[in-house]
């Protein structure tokens, strides 16, 4: 999945989707969505971090972890990184938590996008779980998986199936990073409105 999202507001949006679940956002969520993980490409731009960044300032002006980012160029790539790196630091941030938050997010978009025939979206989905090398704690929705042959695992009535079975999944999932967001006690993202 390729994202530029030079559009702060797009990212917002994308990011509130999670905040609106009750799924914490923070600094270490930007930097895991400008790094990009697995197979999936970057979701935040260096221009997303700053613009987040000097919001984030305007609340908080003696923050001078914050103040260092927001006053970055997004050409100085490293330096946005290593300051984004020590906000991320600083609240704790647990990676894999936070690589399993745009999951989740990329998950839901996946979802409202998918083919309505089951064949193309039964191998959307299948596709989308390689991007993370089928993680084991995902619900691994591949045929191969299946004990079900091909003729009975791309009906309608399988494909149907496989999307309740992600959608109960998504749901236990964000009652797990809520949890999980509880035990680290990771703070608000300031800068996502």
């Amino acid at each position: 999945m390729s994202a530029a999202f030079a559009d702060r507001d797009d990212l917002a949006r994308r990011l509130n989707r999670l905040r609106r679940r009750g799924v914490a956002v923070g600094w270490g969520t930007l930097l895991v969505g400008l790094h990009g993980f697995s197979w999936v490409d970057r979701q935040v731009s260096f221009a997303n971090v700053i613009a987040i960044a000097l919001d984030a300032l305007a609340r908080d002006p003696d923050d001078g972890l914050v103040l260092a980012l927001a006053c970055l160029r997004e050409t100085e790539t490293e330096d946005v990184v290593g300051a984004l790196e020590g906000l991320a630091e600083r609240e704790g941030a647990d990676y894999g938590l936070k690589r399993r938050k745009w999951r989740l997010l990329l998950l839901e978009e996946r979802m409202e996008d998918l083919p309505a025939d089951p064949l193309h979206g039964l191998l959307a989905l299948g596709e989308f779980w390689g991007m993370f090398d089928h993680p084991e704690d995902g619900p691994h929705t591949v045929q191969h998986r299946s004990d079900a042959p091909p003729e009975k695992y791309y009906t309608r009535e399988n494909y149907e199936a496989e999307v309740a079975r992600l959608q109960a999944w998504m749901e236990r999932e964000v009652e797990l990073l809520r949890q999980a967001d509880a035990v680290a006690s990771e703070a608000a993202f300031p800068g996502v409105p």
